[in-house]
């Protein structure tokens, strides 16, 4: 009954020690012989927010199922002077919503208020998980917003005012095309199938802050690229790299990354993939990967940066997957992850938020509530990328 408890909590207790943050230093200077950057990321106290409010039409609204923020802008309140900062957060399933969360924050990016600022309902009800703005918070408040589904799976751009779509965003033909795999062996070919494995579709979408280029991922390997992970083996999924204009987007790219193995022995309805992309300011490309068991150590999360240096870029590699083809994935480093006490539960979004006045940035996440120990939760990180010492590379050797 004490370790059910402890997982039941684990939601307040994202930060008491244990749960700490990895400085990852590069070894290697680069051509131009400046300092590699010293990446930082500190887990801050977690927030429980209202289940309840209310939709752009004034009707009651749940508010359940975060499974992708993004930030929109300053706003201000009534009478207010403080300054709010607005997040929209997807809501996954059946729901097709999102929730707008007004935020402020302490000197060290701890969420000092929050607020339910009111949902959107959205056109079509699909599985909406990740959310990315087109624009620069720093410029404008946001009035459109790029939403990735995992049925379809599909990229879209929605208008944040009316929740109507403006467009659909064309992706790579590798996600949806039907193929017919290898044959069996009975020397039987088995009927076309569509290589996005169910509910594991496009679960990351993340975009530069100062806007440009537009990130998206699947969660797990489509079925031509390889198999789901185990507790020895990880899983290949594809980071898609679209060029955008206003709320156009082209892909351009397509890269390999590896998830990590499951953390603990394999259960029945174990999985570890990748559940949330995040570009920073400083243009690093970091993966948020979810492992879950059905054990007494139930998650964990792994915050990797990623080095695109060497990577093959699969677009053209092999229309029909990968599985047999030659190519070099991308590589990662461990900048933060949870053990079993410190989880703040099922965590699937990240994005930034605003600067601090150490100069340090903002991380919000969101907790997806779809499980016994999940809350309504929203916590935040402090961000911290510098130039390493000399002193500090020679002690990483």
């Amino acid at each position: 009954m004490l370790a059910w408890l402890v997982l039941c909590l684990s939601p307040w207790l994202a930060a008491v020690p244990g749960c700490e943050s990895v400085a990852v230093v590069e070894q290697v200077l680069t051509p131009a012989q400046q300092l590699p950057q010293q990446t930082q990321v500190h887990a801050r106290k977690t927030r429980v927010i209202p289940s309840q409010t209310h939709d752009q039409g004034g009707q009651p609204m749940t508010v359940a199922g975060m499974s992708g923020v993004a930030y929109l802008g300053k706003v201000t309140h009534d009478g207010d002077r403080t300054t709010w900062h607005r997040f929209a957060a997807v809501c996954d399933g059946k729901s097709g919503s999102l929730v707008f969360l007004d935020m402020t924050f302490a000197d060290d990016g701890t969420i000092a208020q929050v607020e339910v600022a009111g949902g959107l309902r959205l056109e079509y009800q699909l599985d909406f998980e990740g959310i990315a703005t087109p624009g620069a918070p720093q410029l404008a408040f946001q009035h459109a917003a790029f939403l990735s589904s995992e049925v379809g799976p599909g990229l879209f751009l929605y208008s944040l005012d009316t929740g109507k779509r403006l467009a659909t965003i064309e992706t790579p033909k590798i996600f949806t095309q039907r193929f017919k795999p290898a044959a069996d062996g009975h020397g039987a070919v088995r009927k076309s199938i569509y290589p996005t494995r169910t509910n594991r579709g496009f679960e990351s979408l993340a975009r530069h802050p100062a806007g440009g280029t537009l990130w998206l991922a699947n969660e797990e390997a489509l079925v031509c690229d390889g198999p789901t992970a185990d507790d020895q083996h990880g899983t290949p999924v594809r980071l898609v790299r679209f060029a955008t204009a206003g709320g156009e987007a082209t892909p351009v790219a397509q890269y390999i990354y590896n998830v990590d193995p499951i953390h603990s022995r394999k259960t029945p309805k174990a999985l570890s993939g990748l559940s949330e992309l995040l570009v920073t300011p400083d243009g690093k490309l970091l993966a948020l990967e979810r492992s879950a068991v059905e054990s007494f150590n139930p998650l964990q999360h792994r915050l990797y940066e990623i080095d695109f240096a060497g990577a093959t870029d699969v677009s053209d590699l092999a229309k029909d997957g990968l599985i047999g083809q030659s190519h070099t994935p991308v590589q990662k480093r461990l900048v933060w992850k949870t053990d079993w006490l410190t989880s703040p539960g099922n965590l699937e979004g990240l994005c930034m938020g605003p600067r601090l006045a150490n100069g340090n940035w903002v991380i919000v996440g969101v907790v997806d509530n779809g499980d016994p120990l999940s809350g309504n939760v929203v916590l935040s990180f402090e961000y911290q990328s510098r130039p390493a010492s000399h002193g500090e590379i020679a002690a990483a050797q």
